[in-house]
């Protein structure tokens, strides 16, 4: 009677013991899942990244292309207002600037400098 007793909680002991098995390894693959998903934003971190320095070199680009009408701007200042505008307007419209709004606020900048400067 005693070693039915016995021998009844060790069969449940090992039926505990299997389900805990089962419950590690589902954890183990859940683990293993989240890690993968970690493992895969890191890389969309590291993609965003080279994209955040792509664009860094865009503006940087273009901040240097500003330098250059600005420095282009102080040179006409000497000129005549029609003629300052007049080659201002020409030349942006040959040049391909990234949106409209750049051209729209150089042609502003040309006009502001060269009237304030001659008042």
């Amino acid at each position: 009677m005693v070693v039915d007793k016995w021998a009844g909680h060790v069969v449940k002991w090992a039926g505990q013991a299997v389900k805990w098995a089962g419950e590690t390894r589902k954890w183990a693959g859940e683990a293993g899942k989240w890690a993968g998903e970690a493992e895969k934003w890191a890389g969309q971190v590291v993609k965003w990244a080279g994209q955040t320095g792509k664009w860094a070199g865009q503006a940087g680009k273009w901040a240097g292309e500003a330098g250059k009408w600005a420095g282009q701007v102080v040179k006409w200042a000497g000129q005549d207002k029609s003629q300052v505008m007049e080659k201002s307007v020409s030349i942006l419209s040959l040049h391909q600037f990234p949106t409209h709004h750049h051209a729209v606020n150089i042609i502003r900048y040309t006009h502001i400098y060269t009237h304030t400067d001659r008042q």
